[in-house]
């Protein structure tokens, strides 16, 4: 009897412990990104990564804070033109937009914070398929340009 009543009750706590496991696991998926500047000084972030429909259209909205040493990466299916806006973000970022080949094609520094529905829009000018957002000032500080190399796995 005891040794019924033992396993039952494991087998209940190892499906509590799993079904746990599954249902507060984070969803947040992080990479390293290392930018290399022209002075061959190298740069590296932890970045957490949007790709579902849901992390694309939410980002770092509604962040207090972010670490100098951390962004996020924004990564598309495919290269097309793009147009990010700072509704309900608390912050200013910088926005890298990066073609398909990681070459970075165009920088917006300092994007203000926005509330409401009159938000500016910031275009990559040009096909990406990746975007990188870090605290504003970020390129600035550490002379990141359309020249920097940028790397990252996924």
């Amino acid at each position: 009897m005891i040794n019924k009543n033992l396993i039952f009750s494991l087998a209940i706590l190892l499906l509590l412990v799993v079904f746990g496991f599954f249902l507060f696991k984070p969803n947040k998926i992080i990479t390293k990104i290392t930018f290399l500047n022209e002075g061959n000084v190298a740069v590296e972030i932890s970045a957490e990564i949007a790709k579902t429909k849901e992390q694309l259209s939410v980002g770092l909205s509604k962040r207090k804070d972010l670490p100098e040493n951390q962004g996020m990466l924004f990564l598309f299916n495919e290269e097309q033109f793009l147009a990010f806006w700072m509704k309900d973000t608390l912050i200013p970022l910088d926005l890298i937009f990066l073609n398909k080949d990681k070459q970075i094609v165009k920088i917006v520094h300092e994007a203000q914070p926005c509330f409401g529905e009159n938000c500016p829009s910031y275009f990559s000018d040009f096909e990406s398929q990746y975007v990188i957002e870090v605290l504003g000032g970020f390129c600035d500080k550490y002379q990141i340009n359309e020249a920097s190399t940028v790397n990252f796995l996924f």
